[in-house]
């Protein structure tokens, strides 16, 4: 798993359930591709 920055304070589902935002304690917003996790592909994640 990648190491997450900060503390997850917040997170929010796209309307597709798509995609999943996390907010961090240290004020970092990263947007998970949730079909790559369900197709057991490489986790990706951007800032």
């Amino acid at each position: 798993m990648a190491q997450l920055p900060g503390r997850t304070q917040q997170l929010a589902f796209s309307p597709d359930a798509e995609r999943l935002a996390t907010g961090h304690s240290d004020t970092t917003i990263l947007i998970w591709n949730l079909d790559q996790f369900r197709r057991g592909g490489r986790r990706r994640w951007a800032r």
